[in-house]
């Protein structure tokens, strides 16, 4: 985001001609809004200010302001020399005095552009503990100039880490507006402005806080920034400049929920903003790369960041370092992102390419800047002092193009080779992960027993390629003992502790046990000191008389199966909980009974269902699978679990199963 930085600050510039107009000026001779009006219809600036200064109309100090406000846009390093220059010279009379703080206003933006944090924060100081508040009072954009080197004082303590500091400033700044609003009641035109400024400090607060990587305190500004943008609209309607703030605030928030892993919502963020018209400009789109980028989107990221050097290019910039070393990055991530790692070798190429031309910009800005020094001072100390300056210029961005191919070069060789052993460890893993789940895969039963008035079947679908589901069944004579379960947690431990499970529910079963014999036994062993990782299953087990239908069962804090028949044609069944099998080695379970469930057919199932869930994060529900049930006529068991396995799938949606997902269903007649 620190790119967007430099383009709030770039507009900056302009924001005290575009205001509109307040009080009157000390002398009819001086009307700083009838100069701006000229400056801005001017189609060749320099010379119109060569103009205005040989025609008395403005003295050295205006001229000086103008051009820093011409060179601020093109030319960072050129229009803080010539700023240096003007606050240097000797105030002679009230339009010198004007001039004089509009141009440390601009000086102070751009050390704050350029990273000068600790120079800036102590000249803003010293300039506003100077500050005359009758002489700030006598024209409205000394007043903007004023609230905005407010601004500027609370966002170099945040980039010196000072943020307490911060937001002592950021509050006080809020309290000055607060002020000059009660001042400017009805004036309407004041009143606007004062928002839109209230607006901008906490959409650039919320940038530089994101930046130095304190995202609490960002989206407490974020927050701000939405209500003052939404009471805006409620009062003036959307307007482009706060269109593009909003856009800002809305890219920022899909930043931030990506971040929190509510990515559901990041995106419904990233939508919004997307609709907004300021995601057509060049800067809207390269605004979005960073969310783009942690969203894993990158094929949309990088279509974004190919149109960087129209933007460039709209914007008047030239290939400085500052703007290669940033978009190289950018790109370079988004390539690795989309495996493309041949492109990030061609894009350490370009970038020596573009290093050239920014040496080459390096070289002529220099020049230009040697030119006005020497024609506005005169002063061959200076000259030879720049000169040096240009010398070491050359040999700094030299040794960077060497130490940024070198970089690239060397991250490239590190990436395939990392990448290469990675793939071999992947294709490795995945094969063990293979075996693991047939193995696992084979200790639940695909055959169901083939008995006259029994009807049963099963199925299993990890999320993962191993799960912790199990389901499972043994006849002893005509009893038929069956049980599902669900191991907390998923993949390679929920599995072994699975097979476990699995083989005890089979050994005691065995041994003709009562289901709360088996859940009190398989809990004492599964509950041990060796269950250091305080695992569980959920299970429920059940021991019917396949000849009269009279069901032993015990849940042990398993889901309710459900029950058909009844007034309802089915319903949850109500039972004791019990405790889940591994957590207290020591409990006795509870078992429970049914005469019959002749012609009721059983549902058991995992949470896998209930819980599954869609795009959005909606759960399948308790409700509708009731419902499905209620509604599904008994063919065959089988037909039951398939239908509610399409169902599932419809509410997904394409979406990533979150749990593993077991059904049994069974009915004797």
């Amino acid at each position: 985001m620190k790119f967007a930085n430099r383009i709030i600050i770039a507009f900056v510039a302009f924001v005290f001609i575009l205001l509109s107009c307040g009080k009157a000026p000390h002398t009819s001779n001086f009307n700083p809004d009838k100069l701006d009006s000229i400056y801005l219809a001017s189609s060749s600036v320099p010379r119109t200010i060569d103009s205005l200064l040989q025609a008395g109309v403005i003295g050295r100090m205006g001229a000086d302001f103008f051009m820093v406000n011409y060179y601020a846009d093109v030319n960072d390093t050129l229009a803080m020399a010539i700023a240096d220059t003007a606050l240097n010279r000797k105030i002679e009379n009230y339009q010198d005095r004007y001039y004089h703080s509009m141009t440390a206003g601009m000086s102070l933006q751009l050390d704050y552009l350029n990273g000068h944090y600790e120079r800036g924060l102590r000249r803003t100081k010293q300039f506003l503990d100077s500050a005359d508040p009758d002489f700030i009072a006598s024209h409205h954009k000394l007043v903007s100039n004023y609230l905005l080197l407010n601004s500027l004082l609370g966002y170099f303590n945040i980039y010196l880490y000072r943020f307490d500091e911060a937001e002592a400033q950021l509050k006080k700044t809020i309290g000055l507006i607060d002020k000059y609003e009660v001042d400017a009641h009805g004036d309407s035109a004041a009143l606007q402005r004062y928002e839109v400024v209230r607006i901008r400090m906490a959409n650039s607060a919320m940038i530089a806080y994101c930046n130095m990587k304190q995202d609490d305190r960002s989206m407490k500004w974020l927050q701000l920034a939405e209500t003052y943008i939404n009471d805006y609209v409620q009062k003036y309607g959307p307007k482009n400049t706060v269109e593009s703030m909003n856009y800002k605030v809305l890219m920022m928030k899909a930043l931030f929920l990506n971040r929190m892993g509510r990515t559901a919502e990041a995106e419904l963020a990233y939508q919004q903003a997307i609709k907004n018209p300021y995601y057509n400009t060049q800067a809207g789109r390269f605004n979005s790369v960073d969310y783009l980028l942690e969203s894993h989107q990158y094929d949309q990221a990088l279509k974004n960041i190919d149109r960087i050097e129209e933007f460039l290019r709209y914007r008047k910039m030239k290939w400085t370092l500052d703007n290669v070393s940033g978009f190289v990055a950018l790109r370079f991530k988004a390539y690795l992102g989309v495996g493309r790692r041949d492109s990030a070798l061609a894009i350490a190429t370009r970038i020596v390419n573009s290093l050239d031309s920014a040496r080459v910009w390096v070289k002529r800005d220099k020049a230009a800047e040697l030119a006005t020094i020497y024609d506005m001072n005169d002063k061959e100390a200076q000259i030879a002092e720049k000169e040096a300056s240009l010398l070491q210029t050359r040999i700094t961005a030299l040794l960077i193009a060497i130490v940024l191919l070198t970089f690239f070069f060397i991250v490239y060789s590190v990436l395939r080779r990392r990448a290469a052993k990675m793939e071999a460890v992947q294709h490795r893993i995945e094969g063990e992960l293979q075996i693991a789940r047939d193995i696992q895969m084979s200790m639940v039963p695909h055959e169901f027993p083939h008995r006259e008035g029994l009807d049963m079947y099963a199925s299993m679908t990890p999320a993962k390629e191993v799960g912790g589901d199990l389901y499972g069944y043994l006849i002893r004579g005509h009893m038929l003992y069956f049980a599902v379960g669900d191991v907390s947690g998923k993949g390679v431990p929920a599995s072994l502790f699975m097979a476990q499970a699995t083989r005890l529910f089979r050994t005691l079963a065995n041994q003709d046990m009562m289901p709360a014999e088996i859940c009190t036994r398989m809990n004492y062993e599964l509950g041990g000191e060796d269950n250091v990782n305080g695992m569980f299953v959920t299970m429920w087990i059940g021991m019917l008389n396949m000849d009269n239908g009279h069901l032993h069962f015990c849940n042990a804090g398993h889901n309710p199966p459900v029950i058909g028949g009844g007034e309802n044609h089915g319903d949850f069944l109500q039972m004791e909980s019990n405790a889940p099998i591994g957590l207290w080695p020591d409990l006795e379970y509870i078992g429970e009974e049914i005469d019959s469930i002749k012609g009721r057919p059983l549902f058991v199932y995992t949470d896998g269902l209930n819980e599954a869930e869609d795009p959005q994060q909606v759960q399948f529900g308790d409700d509708r699978l009731l419902d499905i049930l209620r509604n599904t006529h008994f063919d065959t068991a089988q037909q039951v679990i398939e239908t509610l396995a399409a169902q599932v799938a419809e509410h997904r949606r394409g979406a990533e199963a979150n749990d593993d997902l077991t059904m049994l269903c069974l009915r004797v007649s």
